[in-house]
């Protein structure tokens, strides 16, 4: 004796196992929101570099430079200057500064490397990548070469 499956009891199995493999997968942005160690969200005690106060802040968040090795390299850019925004005792943001051209086509790079292709604005060497929590925005000022990426909550 045979057993019969449904047409439709059929179809939901089949539904349902290959529905396993297509589970929302984690972005890579989400699981990585920062370079070198540092990342949003972690305790301002815990970055692994001394951080010197800036003047100013930005939206209310407190500055800070960070002082990384000389020589500090994301991938094969290197990097003119890391600020660290703090409030309330954690990294709401993060800087990376570059100091050439040659340094912010390797930071992009990098960053593709890490994240895959950013969404271009325009014309602009200007990239943004974006989950439901974080943005992560590449600018490359046109006159002077240097580039930023800057790691940061989206507002809610």
């Amino acid at each position: 004796m045979t057993t019969r499956v449904p047409k439709l009891g059929l179809l939901v199995l089949v539904l349902g196992v290959c529905s396993l493999g297509l589970q929302a997968q984690e972005a890579p942005l989400d699981a990585t929101p920062g370079l070198l160690g540092l990342r949003l969200g972690q305790a301002l005690d815990s970055v692994p570099v001394p951080l010197t106060p800036k003047k100013g802040k930005a939206r209310g968040a407190q500055r800070y430079l960070a002082q990384p090795p000389e020589g500090l390299k994301a991938g094969l850019a290197l990097l003119r200057e890391v600020v660290v925004f703090g409030y309330k005792g954690y990294v709401i943001g993060l800087d990376y500064k570059t100091g050439s051209l040659d340094d912010s086509h390797a930071l992009l790079a990098y960053l593709e490397e890490l994240f895959g292709p950013g969404t271009q604005d325009g014309y602009a060497p200007r990239y943004r990548w974006k989950t439901q929590t974080y943005q992560l925005l590449y600018d490359r000022n046109l006159f002077t070469g240097e580039a930023r990426a800057t790691f940061e909550y989206l507002q809610e």
